[in-house]
């Protein structure tokens, strides 16, 4: 899979796991139109990176277990190239 795609795919579950939206895989499934089994390869994907994310029964829903913060990016640091 192009690695843009995958980017994209991670920002917007960490988007709906940070709005305490997700619910079950298959809701965030239909939200993010990905099927569950991608939905759940993501999120392993995001837990070997170190994502601190756990399944809720409470609420049923994937939640960070810790505030986080995903940065995926450049940034500028002082010096010469």
């Amino acid at each position: 899979m192009p690695l843009v795609k995958q980017l994209s795919r991670i920002e917007a579950l960490n988007g709906v796991i940070v709005s305490k939206e997700t619910g079950p895989p298959v809701n965030i499934a239909d939200k993010l139109q990905m099927s569950p089994s991608t939905v759940k390869k993501v999120i392993h994907e995001m837990k070997s990176m170190g994502a601190p994310i756990a399944y809720c029964r409470c609420t049923d829903s994937y939640v960070y277990v810790y505030k986080t913060q995903l940065n995926i990016g450049y940034k500028k640091v002082k010096g010469k190239r």
